[in-house]
């Protein structure tokens, strides 16, 4: 993944703001911070952690794949319906957001 970050031109982003994923999630409900937290954790994980190693022929597919399975289990849908964190994500939210700081 470091690969393919560092060979992005320079004017363009890892996720634009075009892509599916959002559609996706308006559909869904779920909130956008939600998907920056997952890119977060997902961006961590392949650069950083554990799976640094793994390879993706496309990383925005692997990403929208992270998204849409919830992989991380940052997230659930309460009994009326509407997204939240679950511990996971609020211990992610935390870890990314100390990051940031530091």
């Amino acid at each position: 993944m470091k690969t393919w970050l560092a060979e992005l031109p320079e004017d363009a982003v890892a996720i634009s703001a075009d892509d599916p994923i959002f559609a996706d999630s308006k559909k869904t409900g779920l909130p956008e911070e939600f998907i920056a937290l997952c890119w977060a954790e997902f961006k961590h994980r392949h650069t950083e952690g554990g799976n640094k190693a793994k390879k993706y022929k496309d990383w925005r597919a692997a990403f929208r794949n992270a998204v849409r399975d919830n992989w991380y289990g940052f997230w659930a849908l309460s009994s009326d319906g509407e997204c939240f964190l679950t511990s996971k994500g609020r211990f992610a939210q935390r870890f990314h957001g100390a990051e940031k700081a530091a």
